[in-house]
């Protein structure tokens, strides 16, 4: 079997509408978008697992999917919980795209739902769900990709959390700054 470069993404959700710290304001999807599609693309990355919420993980599914990479969905519970708490509940039209990339990773049988039945901790098993799929890859290259500001916004930042995983699992790191 062929060696591949895989990446796994996490990141910010698009700011609430009553954000008081701008960590990913809707009016930089554009930007953030084009700066997604140039390390996929310049990282040559075969496979991205990544979750599905509004803002990055979205983000980054979409130019995968326009790039011709196969994309693995990882979400915490099930699809319409998800939907309703993480991808809807914030500012943008989200909704279509989460319905068009988890309809397309089932499609493909690329979709993985862990059921948990609590959101307590759920994002942080997500993140230890999403780095375990990446490293059981056969992968020529392993890429983390984070999405943020770059500031931890505290103890239970799952954002910051994926980047000491990823660093504690050895992989490389690429910063993605949503402002």
């Amino acid at each position: 079997m062929t060696k591949m470069a895989v990446a796994v993404l996490a990141g910010r959700r698009i700011d609430a509408m009553d954000a008081r710290v701008d960590r990913f304001p809707l009016q930089n999807v554009p930007i953030v978008k084009n700066r997604i599609r140039d390390v996929l693309a310049i990282k040559n990355i075969e496979l991205l697992i990544s979750s599905a919420a509004c803002g990055a993980d979205l983000l980054a599914l979409e130019q995968a999917s326009l790039l011709g990479i196969r994309t693995r969905i990882v979400l915490p519970y099930e699809i319409a919980r998800f939907r309703q708490t993480s991808v809807t509940d914030r500012p943008g039209d989200w909704g279509p795209l989460f319905d068009r990339m988890v309809s397309l990773a089932e499609a493909n049988g690329e979709l993985i739902t862990l059921d948990l039945l609590s959101e307590r901790n759920a994002f942080s098993i997500a993140n230890r769900a999403l780095i375990a799929k990446a490293t059981n890859e056969d992968a020529l290259l392993t890429l983390a990709i984070a999405v943020w500001e770059g500031v931890c916004r505290g103890s239970d930042d799952s954002t910051a959390e994926f980047i000491r995983l990823t660093a504690e699992a050895g992989m490389s790191l690429e910063t993605v700054l949503t402002c």
